[in-house]
């Protein structure tokens, strides 16, 4: 029948965490959640059609593998199909996210090394200890939330990058939309700052009052650094106690 809308069912399907190294996720339509909880396996809670089960999850030499097949069927709305996966503490997350369209969010996890992209809808990961961890959006926006990451690259085509409380060397890029970056009062931190149209601000540093101008470098005694980038957008980066206003 025309218009009928098809019944949904939850399942959710435990992994032996131990024989996982590696997780790599391969989906077209969905909202995506990783978090940890205090069990000892790898816990996926996923929905589906009830006439359509699409999902194919199996591990195999270490690799978790999660796909959600779509060769015949036309998906067109990520709140049919939701993925949360819940990880033990002390796993540390390595491989990818590859999704088409969907909301992906990460908290309170440690990763390896781990890649994110997504064609379109947005990215927030907040409280994350990463080695290597980068993210890729063609459109929506990124939010990061004390990340400490060795390596941390963070690029949009369209749409916002805000950051508070990142330690580690990081790349933020965006080509069109405004790039946020909230640091701790005391932060050593070199900060390399551009945008093509659009005006680079910083406030509350001593060095200068609040600076305006197409490119600025602050630099200090180098704790790790940020290079920020944006091609149309205007670039802000302030203490965290501030109040960050529109751009």
């Amino acid at each position: 029948m025309i218009g009928r809308k098809a019944e949904m069912e939850r399942i959710t399907k435990l992994i032996n965490g131990n024989e996982v190294k590696e997780i790599q996720i391969d989906i077209s339509v969905s909202n995506i959640t990783v978090e940890p909880y205090e069990g000892n396996d790898i816990e996926l809670t996923y929905t589906q059609k009830i006439d359509k089960p699409l999902w194919d999850i199996h591990v195999q030499e270490g690799i978790l593998s999660i796909h959600l097949q779509h060769k015949n069927t036309i998906i067109r709305r990520t709140e049919d199909y939701k993925l949360k996966i819940k990880l033990p503490r002390e796993f540390i997350l390595a491989g990818s996210i590859n999704n088409g369209v969907g909301h992906i969010r990460i908290a309170e996890i440690i990763i390896g090394e781990f890649t994110i992209q997504l064609g379109s809808g947005g990215v927030h990961c907040e409280k994350v200890e990463a080695n290597n961890l980068s993210m890729h959006v063609g459109a929506g926006n990124i939010r990061l939330r004390h990340i400490h990451a060795t390596n941390l690259d963070a690029q949009t085509g369209t749409g916002s990058i805000s950051t508070k409380d990142i330690k580690g060397n990081t790349d933020l890029n965006s080509g069109v939309g405004n790039i946020n970056i909230a640091l701790e009062k005391d932060a050593n931190i070199k900060l390399d700052l551009s945008t093509g149209i659009g005006k680079v601000i910083r406030d509350g540093w001593s060095e200068s009052s609040s600076a305006i101008g197409n490119t600025s470098i602050l630099q200090r005694e180098e704790e790790h650094g940020i290079c920020a980038v944006t091609g149309v957008g205007n670039i802000k980066v302030h203490k965290e106690s501030e109040t960050v206003g529109n751009l």
